[in-house]
């Protein structure tokens, strides 16, 4: 009778254990995606320019970029020529200089209104732009976690250009425009799958890293104390019996 409440304690304990455990580690996962939300508010007024050399902007990004702006965009914005763009900032990405031959950073925009980043955005998307003899090109400043799952996709992008079949791609999913109609991919192991069915075959795919549960968070978060007994009469520790269960 001892041996049967001992062994029932031991149990309840492992399962408080769990509990609490996956209570710490569903908490993290929700904070870690209001983060992610919070930063893509943050950068809901700003673009990202792509391809502009190092030094290109000279001693001012700002004025290089309403220059820019200005010279290449300005009819497309059908805007007047003392209309101010309400640049708040323009800098660098805040990433280490690349060495030389390497691509350049791209450059953040922020604005003042949502309305002007739209227009320049779409106005940039309807024509290419040149600097110093190299394309650039324009797109949304996504939040880093966007931005990793946008990256899954660079081999079915490389494929659908070749193959010159037209496709967008907001946020993490992809609108591929084929002959029988469009095609909405909200994964991109789920697009690579269905086009290889239909004949557009995709080089391997690479998964962004995500922010999982490991087993560090496993041996962090779960008491040393709790553990339970197995069958042979052994009690390992309660964190060994999770792993290999």
């Amino acid at each position: 009778m001892e041996d049967l409440e001992r062994s029932t304690a031991e149990s309840e304990k492992w399962d408080i254990g769990v509990k609490d455990t996956l209570l710490q580690l569903l908490n993290k996962k929700t904070l870690q995606s209001k983060l992610s939300d919070l930063e893509g508010r943050s950068r809901h007024n700003n673009i990202q320019i792509y391809g502009v050399s190092e030094n290109a902007e000279g001693s001012s990004m700002p004025r290089f970029i309403e220059n820019l702006i200005k010279t290449e965009l300005w009819d497309l914005l059908e805007l007047n020529q003392g209309d101010d763009l309400g640049i708040e900032r323009a800098h660098r990405a805040l990433t280490p200089r690349p060495p030389a031959g390497m691509p350049p950073r791209s450059i953040v925009v922020g604005f003042l209104q949502f309305t002007t980043k739209e227009k320049i955005l779409h106005a940039a998307w309807k024509k290419k732009i040149l600097v110093e003899e190299k394309r650039v090109y324009f797109d949304h400043d996504y939040a880093e976690e966007v931005q990793q799952k946008r990256k899954e996709y660079t081999p079915i992008k490389r494929m659908l250009r070749d193959k010159q079949i037209c496709f967008q791609t907001p946020l993490t999913k992809v609108h591929v425009h084929l002959d029988s109609g469009t095609v909405i991919y909200n994964k991109v192991f789920e697009a690579a799958e269905d086009l290889t069915k239909r004949g557009i075959v995709v080089g391997p795919i690479q998964p962004s890293k995500t922010a999982g549960v490991t087993e560090e968070d496993i041996t962090v978060l779960l008491p040393l104390s709790v553990s339970r007994k197995r069958r042979g009469g052994k009690s390992p520790d309660f964190r060994q019996d999770v792993w290999e269960t």
